[in-house]
């Protein structure tokens, strides 16, 4: 009897104790769910014949896993497959899941991927639920947008998609769908913004949608034998900016039926667009070969050009054009020497020549590229220095000057303080000067210009 003033004060230290451990766990608890609904990306793992969703663990509540069981609804195609689902801040699921007719659960301890424990549940967030459509990508022109979807297929309860697009994002309207079942929103205006969403409905005519999304329709489109664009500030009204151009816009041209080269963006007009090819067409030809003066201009390597790329169907004959040849001295300044022009007018390209060094003469058989100029190297940041130009100027160059790769490649431009030489860029990314007979070391690397289309409808 005289022990139980002690166990009364073990209680009264005890059971304080005790709620406070209750009101910590439930807070938890809370805590944990409300950690749930915020927008997570999960992993759906197998483990045996059950599927979990693997969360990113949180240092503070050392959150575990959701367990998805499809004890909701048993139909074909009814689990879930591998990939990621997300959940956003309205709890909202979304993801590679064929059917969310599952029971969520939720433990605040380590769940052991071989000793499964499912005695904290969360409760049911969805059932008899279809996927909410996930948007993979989308294509986009300045008149058309196309909205890509993951497929309807017969097992995973999905009955049909819908798609809505609109300018306003309240006021959305029905779409048309493509030939592949995706949503295709066609007629657009060009350099506008337009909200758009995908809904499915499920066998039980439920219907869930995706969040509304936003994209902004290009200005331009380029033709069709231009492919894998690297960068689409191309089309857009407001253009690419001297930095991405040095950084590199690639694109892949599709220049006849059997040859596709690698292009790089140079000079980005308001109608057309100037590119220059990822290598050397011709990796060795002599810029003038019959003499060691400039004053001749470039007539063997404009030649070979003409010849090389007289098949390419599909690039535009270039119209008009015309560059001054008097040469450029170290300094950038022009000088003494040089030919008189290099003029295309009516696809007719002339090299022009003072009177002393011959007439005239007319370059055959075609006017579908052209060369670098000094001027634009000097716009793209190349300098004397090593390694000043754009890596893309000087890729797939080498300087062992092996049969597999080139040294060099000619420009359009000769040195103005010497009659000798003519400009270059190097494998090592910079300008230089060689003898406009020298044949073993510098090739022919073509620039054509092909068109950008603003279709405004």
């Amino acid at each position: 009897m005289k022990n139980k003033p002690c166990i009364k004060s073990i209680v009264l230290v005890v059971c304080p104790c005790i709620l406070l451990l209750v009101i910590i766990g439930v807070v938890k608890i809370r805590l944990a769910q409300k950690t749930l609904a915020l927008h997570e990306t999960y992993k759906i793992v197998q483990v045996a014949r059950r599927y979990f969703v693997e969360s990113k663990l949180d240092s503070k509540l050392k959150l575990g896993r959701l367990e998805i069981t499809n004890e909701a609804l048993a139909i074909k195609g009814s689990q879930p497959k591998e990939g990621l689902i997300i959940i956003d801040d309205d709890g909202n699921i979304s993801g590679n899941v064929t059917y969310l007719g599952y029971k969520f659960y939720f433990c605040n301890d380590e769940v052991s991927t071989k000793k499964i424990n499912t005695n904290c549940p969360l409760g049911e967030i969805s059932e008899n639920k279809p996927t909410i459509p996930l948007l993979k990508e989308t294509n986009i022109t300045n008149t058309t947008l196309e909205a890509l979807y993951g497929e309807a297929i017969a097992e995973s309860g999905i009955k049909e998609y819908t798609c809505y697009y609109g300018e306003d994002k309240d006021n959305l309207v029905e779409g048309e769908k493509n030939n592949n079942a995706q949503c295709l929103f066609k007629h657009l205006k060009p350099t506008t913004m337009y909200y758009y969403k995908i809904c499915a409905t499920s066998n039980a005519n439920k219907i869930s949608c995706s969040n509304v999304s936003k994209v902004e329709t290009y200005e331009y489109i380029l033709p069709d034998y231009v492919l894998n664009l690297s960068n689409m500030c191309l089309l857009t009204k407001k253009g690419c900016s001297e930095e991405d151009v040095k950084k590199g816009i690639k694109m892949d041209v599709k220049v006849n039926a059997k040859e596709t080269y690698g292009f790089y963006v140079i000079n980005n007009h308001h109608e057309t667009i100037d590119l220059i090819m990822e290598k050397n067409l011709v990796d060795k030809e002599t810029f003038y070969n019959k003499n060691n003066d400039n004053r001749y201009g470039p007539q063997t390597i404009l030649k070979t050009l003409a010849t090389v790329t007289s098949e390419w169907t599909n690039i535009p004959i270039i119209i008009d054009y015309i560059y001054d040849g008097v040469g450029r001295d170290y300094t950038g300044k022009k000088g003494d020497y040089g030919y008189l022009a290099l003029d295309i007018k009516n696809s007719v390209m002339t090299l022009k020549l003072n009177k002393d060094y011959g007439r005239d003469l007319v370059i055959k058989p075609t006017t579908k590229a052209r060369l670098l100029t000094i001027e634009e190297s000097y716009n793209l940041g190349c300098t004397r220095e090593l390694g000043s130009c754009p890596a893309f100027l000087y890729q797939n160059l080498s300087g062992l000057n092996t049969n597999q790769e080139p040294f060099g490649y000619w420009l359009l431009s000769v040195n103005g303080a010497n009659p000798l030489s003519a400009w270059n860029i190097t494998y090592s990314g910079d300008t230089a000067l060689n003898n406009v007979n020298y044949g073993t070391i510098n090739g022919i690397r073509p620039v054509i210009t092909i068109p950008k289309v603003n279709e405004r409808s």
